[in-house]
């Protein structure tokens, strides 16, 4: 059985059914002020986690005043960043923050 088989957590259905396995599968319901900084990166074509899905994170990200970015890859799909310049722009942000943790 793949991932594609399995009913979305966030389909109606599953929200509907099961909101307490949903609550706890979301990172949404983990995110708090500690939380290190992030770097979100999210083609606007995926078809499996909609970007919808980042945009809200990074809403929870800012307001729990966590530092955060989002980035959304025009034309990607899940994962599919074939653009050097994003997987520039992370090495970038891990540079930064390791020196930054000196």
């Amino acid at each position: 059985m793949t991932h594609q088989m399995l009913p979305r957590p966030n389909s109606l259905a599953v929200r509907l059914e099961h909101p307490e396995l949903v609550k706890r599968a979301s990172p949404l319901t983990y995110v708090t002020p500690d939380d290190p900084v992030f770097l979100i990166v999210h083609g606007d074509q995926d078809t499996l986690v909609p970007v919808q899905q980042s945009q809200m994170l990074q809403a929870a990200l800012e307001k729990a005043e966590v530092s955060s970015t989002l980035v959304i890859v025009p034309g990607a799909g899940h994962g599919q960043f074939g653009d050097p310049k994003i997987t520039e722009r992370c090495i970038d942000f891990f540079v930064d923050q390791l020196q930054a943790a000196k």
